[in-house]
């Protein structure tokens, strides 16, 4: 007879795109196993190649935790990708880099924003 209003949840869209970036980071980590190299130069290549997954993985957590501070970390680690890596040499680098991970900053810091109005 009455009806509720339900808040609406806009965070799970940047919480699955974090998670698709981080599965795909983890399917090129394992690039690291097909080379002719020995066994453990191959297992230390594979965890120098998870290093930004836990970081991301860590940004996801405090990010479900804190929205604004959250979206803010992705925002400033793109921005740190772009200044010390230099993705502007090909387009390729800047889409598959940084603009992931801004895109997710700015989507957790809007949608943490309309969360709050609700």
């Amino acid at each position: 007879m009455f009806q509720t209003k339900t808040k609406p949840n806009f965070l799970y869209a940047p919480k699955i795109m974090t998670i698709a970036y981080i599965l795909l980071l983890v399917y090129l980590s394992l690039d690291s196993f097909k080379s002719e190299l020995p066994l453990s130069h191959q297992i230390m290549s594979f965890v120098i190649y998870m290093v930004p997954v836990l970081i991301l993985l860590l940004f996801l957590w405090i990010s479900c935790k804190y929205t604004l501070i959250g979206g803010s970390l992705y925002i400033v680690s793109g921005i740190l990708m772009i200044i010390l890596w230099d993705p502007f040499k090909k387009i390729s680098g800047f889409l598959a880099a940084p603009l992931p991970l801004m895109t997710i900053g700015f989507l957790f810091i809007i949608f943490g924003i309309l969360n709050k109005k609700y």
